[in-house]
């Protein structure tokens, strides 16, 4: 372990890291710093609490140019609050820094609050892939200068559906730029997402990224549903320091947060609802200790460094595997020791815990707080055994159904050849009498016949119409004559029936109003 002054950082940043109190480096930061001054594009992978922000801080600080007044640097985020923590750190780094402006934007701020910051022509710029593309739409940021581009906790912002804007974003940026990716975990969608944002990257692997840190302590605590909330009391009232409480969903952080303020609790909540005035006002009343207890949702999981978190409480066990990972590593920050606590409520998270603990090399104890509940262990193995017994029953099953229909049609092949062989002799007697009816047998018709041909003698002799001689035209012609006549004969009549009218009536004339020229 190298310390500060072993990486070649300039004199204003080490009086800003002798304040913090940090003397030696971790290993992501021994190997991050030195290959980002040299302007190498890295992928960092690293534990949660290993100084992710501290390695691309530093050599972000050291690039910019004082006199160029534009951003230099652009870090994303997933999370406002993560957006917010990064840029009090490197507010801190760059204290005895001259020239150096960061500036943060994100969701849930006032846009023109943002927009009056923007104004001063800030040289590092930290904010979440909505608001920065919302800015840049508006023209009131422009990245053509940006030499440095920074995506922090990248798989999350991939897993929120930021991958689209992170694009946007880029195309905005200069061609020529140095690139970093960090992150707790990664996946294969970020290894190729490396590909098309850094060029020729090298990876810093501090050890296992996807695993906790040592110096966290996990047990879990298995119980019943309903006793959730008295165990958790009886665990609160035995702690005297702080304790971070996870939930799955806002309405089960809102709930717990009403309960435990009722308990008497110096208790606070944080969750996406929240306007971000509450969440900072809350976060900050965990921070400086006024509040002993957070209840939240993993909006807080990501990125939130809070000194001195004795202990992580999942009172819902997380829906994502890696989102366990992320909870318990808010303690045992920076080589400090800390205890991380999961309920459990069913056999399918025991056994989700067991192969997460067998893949990721680390042990769960049992807890003093769990009840007499016992869960079933189900390895792989069992299962394999048990879908083989499955599929070996529906097999015999199956033979059995064959041996049945094999059976039966032997059974009706044997039937067959009995009747065959039981056959009554011929019997002459039956086909005389069929013979005898046959011959016996009326023809089929024959009255209806007669009775066709009597209808037809007596029918009376057809009479040929007048009009049937001449053509369907001269009717046609004859109809048109008739109904011209009528018309003609219509019309005169209305035409006498309108003299009379006019001679009884006098004429009236009507008042020229001086429309009349548009209708002539």
């Amino acid at each position: 372990m190298k310390k500060f002054n072993e990486l070649d950082i300039t004199n204003e940043v080490m009086q800003a890291i002798d304040q913090i109190g940090h003397q030696t480096a971790t290993l992501v930061q021994e190997k991050a710093i030195p290959a980002l001054k040299k302007g190498d594009d890295i992928v960092i992978l690293s534990q949660t609490g290993s100084g992710k922000t501290l390695a691309f801080g530093v050599p972000a600080i050291e690039s910019i140019d004082p006199e160029i007044n534009a951003p230099q640097v652009l870090i994303i985020c997933p999370t406002r609050e993560l957006a917010t923590q990064v840029t009090k750190e490197i507010k801190l780094l760059s204290n005895h820094v001259p020239g150096v402006k960061p500036f943060s934007i994100y969701g849930g701020q006032p846009i023109f609050i943002q927009i009056k910051g923007l104004k001063s022509k800030p040289n590092l710029i930290v904010g979440t892939p909505g608001r920065i593309k919302d800015h840049i739409k508006r023209r009131t940021l422009k990245l053509e200068t940006v030499k440095m581009l920074i995506l922090d906790e990248a798989d999350e912002m991939l897993k929120m559906g930021f991958r689209e804007d992170i694009e946007e974003i880029s195309k905005k940026l200069a061609g020529k730029r140095q690139g970093v990716l960090a992150s707790a975990t990664m996946s294969k969608e970020i290894k190729n997402l490396t590909n098309k944002f850094l060029n020729n990257p090298i990876t810093i692997d501090a050890g296992n990224a996807n695993s906790p840190a040592k110096s966290i302590h996990q047990e879990y605590v298995a119980l019943k549903q309903k006793n959730k909330k008295q165990v958790l009391l009886d665990m609160l009232n035995n702690f005297n320091n702080t304790a971070l409480i996870f939930c799955n969903t806002k309405r089960m952080t809102t709930t717990l947060f009403k309960y435990l303020k009722d308990q008497n609790f110096d208790v606070r909540e944080i969750h996406g609802d929240m306007r971000q005035g509450e969440r900072t006002k809350n976060m900050n009343a965990f921070k400086s200790g006024k509040a002993q207890i957070l209840v939240a949702t993993d909006v807080a999981a990501r990125g939130i460094d809070v000194n001195n978190i004795s202990c992580v409480i999942n009172y819902d066990y997380p829906d994502m595997q890696e989102y366990y990972i992320h909870r318990i590593g808010r303690t045992g920050r920076a080589g400090n020791k800390g205890t991380a606590y999961t309920f459990i409520t069913s056999s399918n998270q025991m056994n989700d815990l067991q192969q997460l603990s067998k893949r990721l090399e680390f042990t769960v104890e049992n807890s003093d707080y769990s009840s007499d509940i016992k869960f079933t262990k189900s390895t792989s193995s069992n299962k394999s055994n048990k879908n083989f017994n499955s599929r070996n029953k529906r097999s015999n099953y199956r033979k059995g159904s064959n041996n049945r229909s094999s059976s039966r049609n032997s059974s009706r092949d044997s039937n067959s050849n009995k009747s065959k062989d039981n056959k009554k002799p011929y019997n002459k007697k039956r086909d005389d009498n069929k013979t005898s009816n046959k011959d016996n047998k009326k023809p089929y018709g024959k009255k209806r016949d007669d009775n066709n041909n009597s209808k037809k003698d007596n029918k009376k002799p057809y009479i040929k119409r007048k009009d049937e001689n001449n053509n369907s035209k001269d009717r046609n012609k004859s109809n048109k004559r008739k109904f011209d006549n009528e018309s003609s004969i219509s019309k005169n009549k209305r035409k006498s029936n309108n003299k009379n009218n006019s001679k009884s009536k006098p004429k009236t004339t009507a008042k020229k109003t001086g429309f009349e020229k548009f209708y002539k």
